[in-house]
């Protein structure tokens, strides 16, 4: 099946602008490829709040190219590729070539995971929308 992008009301917002754009067209490459390319590294479900983890809601960290380069990021694994930038994501449940784009979180992404519950919980709920439908 072919992989298909919807996005959350974030993404939606921003998808024109090139810095968004350019994170929405290397998703798109990462899920049909399966390579990570230079943009992405480590790939993991976001644990809370819990409607999160139930609903699959993802991050993948996003990376700098200067560091990249400058580190060698290449040389490592995908989950040994961090940053503290993500994309929040989710696939879909009866269609999981199928992704909604929640938000893109370009710092603290860390301390947000922390701290930001209610809004976390906001995206966990567009997530279960989301997989309801498809």
């Amino acid at each position: 099946m072919a992989v298909k992008l919807f996005y959350g009301k974030d993404i939606e917002y921003q998808k024109n602008i090139p810095a968004v754009k350019k994170v929405i067209d290397a998703f798109e490459y990462y899920v049909e490829t399966g390579d990570p390319g230079k943009m992405f590294g480590k790939d993991v479900l976001t644990m809370s709040p819990k409607l999160a983890w139930e609903e699959k809601v993802k991050h993948v960290h996003l990376l700098d190219e200067k560091r990249f380069r400058v580190e060698k990021l290449h040389l490592r694994i995908q989950d040994k590729r961090t940053s503290d930038a993500f994309l929040l994501y989710c696939p879909g449940y009866l269609n999981p070539d199928y992704y909604m784009l929640l938000t893109i979180i370009w710092n603290n992404g860390h301390e947000f995971l922390r701290t930001e519950e209610k809004t976390l919980k906001s995206y966990a709920e567009e997530a279960l929308e989301f997989r309801m439908k498809w």
